[in-house]
């Protein structure tokens, strides 16, 4: 334990540091909350300290304020730690007046947050129960085919299609995650091999991938695979921010004027302000929305505002 000995007022070593950087901050107002300041001691932590501390507590409020039908969807993964992402542990349901040994808890991570938040979004806009064939553009290591398998065991077919670096590491998370019946309804594809699908899905799957592709990319799925599918969807960014939105420096200028061409959706904006976001939402849903497709529904993410969870459906029902 640090001594006061000699700090008549009591204050302890670590805030005989700390104490000449408040009093720095006293003579001018300008900035003491920034990064730059003595945030971290006085308001909140800094910013863009280098710890898990803000990620964990981000984590920790979304899943606490998970709503029901999503907390039952994370309970029928089972499991969802394969890979050790940060996770934080929750309560449920809260009430003060329950015994200790009445109640549960879930540990969660964000991926499966997102996962849970995205099929819950499906299910409240179709009946899922009549899925039965699904394609997913860009499937990442594997988590929405998990969650998706696993809580609608009525889908008999689902395909992936993705680069095939990144069809090495779903295949081999989903083999492990996955029991055998479910896995077994997979079939893994590179985009070069889409000619060969001769056939028409109930279901695409678009998440956080068109923003991240050039155009003439879109256009061919647009062209050639969406069409042969009853619904469609996505949840991508609404737009593009520059990095020192972010607070993030450094980026190369010839770097972001690429990451600016991507996508449809190429509006300035905020992530973090509504008042840049709202008017972008509606003409991304446009800039996304398929020729033979009609608008079925659309809200912005709760967990990231940032995205809009969007569902067309096909003019031929």
């Amino acid at each position: 334990m640090a001594s006061t000995e000699n700090s008549p007022d009591g204050r302890s070593a670590l805030w005989a540091d700390i104490a000449p950087k408040i009093s720095l901050a006293a003579s001018s107002l300008q900035n003491f909350r920034s990064e730059s300041g003595v945030n971290s001691r006085l308001a909140h932590w800094a910013p863009a300290e280098k710890s898990l501390r803000w990620f964990k507590s981000f984590v920790q409020l979304a899943a606490a304020t998970t709503p029901g039908r999503e907390i039952k969807i994370l309970q029928m993964l089972g499991d969802t730690n394969l890979g050790e992402p940060v996770t934080a542990t929750i309560e449920f349901p809260h009430t003060e007046s329950m015994p200790t040994s009445e109640r549960q808890y879930l540990e969660v991570n964000l991926d499966y947050l997102y996962a849970a938040e995205e099929t819950a979004f499906i299910e409240t806009a179709l009946q899922i129960e009549s899925i039965s064939t699904v394609v997913e553009l860009g499937g990442g290591f594997g988590r929405t085919a998990h969650t998706v398998l696993r809580t609608h065991p009525t889908i008999s077919h689902y395909v992936i299609v993705d680069l095939s670096e990144t069809l090495n590491l779903s295949s081999k998370y989903l083999k492990q995650v996955l029991p055998e019946k479910d896995f077994a309804k997979l079939k893994f594809m590179t985009p070069d091999a889409m000619s060969v699908i001769d056939h028409t899905f109930d279901l695409l799957i678009q998440i956080d991938g068109f923003q991240e592709m050039d155009s003439e990319v879109i256009d061919i799925y647009y062209a050639n695979l969406i069409p042969r599918c009853t619904w469609l969807y996505m949840s991508n960014p609404v737009g593009k921010y520059l990095p020192e939105t972010a607070g993030l420096s450094g980026a190369s200028p010839e770097l972001i004027e690429t990451v600016m061409t991507l996508g449809r959706s190429q509006l300035l904006v905020d992530p973090w302000d509504e008042k840049t976001l709202e008017p972008a939402r509606p003409k991304h849903v446009d800039a996304y929305h398929p020729d033979g497709f009609r608008l079925l529904t659309s809200r912005p993410s709760r967990l990231r505002s940032f995205y809009q969870n969007v569902i067309y459906e096909s003019t031929r029902i």
